[in-house]
């Protein structure tokens, strides 16, 4: 069963008990302006007040999004234009018995799998899931590359609490001259015995390109 109403008709059904598992929101571009009292200069942004709401009743999670979707599919392709597409879950870190306030994967991948016949870019994911720190399972990280990727795989490491050890291959490990193609900004080497120094004293990633090393190198 599918129809197709207006936001307040969604409450008030809301409120006499009518439920559905499958609701996508939609917004017709009408021109408002933003808050001015920081930026005079602001543009507007589009916002409509009255969006239409799209309401699937059904048994499965995956199908009644993406056949929500499609119930205000010209809408959704109206707005997007060839703006970029953000989709911002809810991932983040909740209580086992609290786990219906996190976005199912079931509804992102039907968000994707709507998107792609008619959305050629790429679509940004914007938010990580904190399950593994939740269940205590912890993180080890793959990594193949050149040192400045490296120190930037270092700083995700150093700011995630579940961290556990970070991949450096032979590749890497066994050339000398792999730590020369940068030089460390602070006062510690790149690593010891085993061990990355975190460039707690340094700005950015802590490390800046070897030049006549990468040359010498390349050549």
């Amino acid at each position: 069963m599918s129809t197709e109403i207006k936001r307040r008709q969604f409450v008030k059904k809301l409120s006499t008990g009518i439920l559905g598992t499958g609701i996508a929101l939609s917004a017709k571009a009408n021109p408002v302006y933003t808050s001015r009292l920081t930026d005079p200069k602001r543009k507007k942004i589009n916002f409509n007040p009255d969006p239409n709401v799209a309401l699937i009743k059904g048994t499965d999670r995956k199908t009644n999004m993406y056949d929500a979707l499609k119930l205000i599919e010209d809408d959704i392709k109206n707005s997007i234009g060839n703006k970029q597409v953000i989709i911002k879950p809810n991932f983040t870190r909740v209580k086992k018995e609290d786990w219906l306030a996190s976005t199912h994967v079931d509804n992102i991948e039907a968000m994707l799998e709507f998107l792609k016949p008619f959305y050629k870019k790429r679509v940004i994911i914007a938010e990580g899931p904190g399950l593994a720190e939740l269940i205590d399972v912890a993180m080890k990280m793959h990594f193949a590359g050149t040192p400045v990727s490296f120190m930037a795989n270092v700083h995700c490491a150093a700011a995630t609490q579940n961290f556990l050890a970070l991949e450096l291959p032979n590749q890497c490990a066994d050339n000398p001259w792999w730590p020369q193609l940068v030089r460390t900004i602070g006062k510690k080497p790149l690593y010891t015995k085993g061990y990355v120094n975190v460039p707690v004293d340094a700005p950015g990633l802590g490390v800046e390109l070897n030049e006549k090393e990468i040359k010498k190198t390349s050549s």
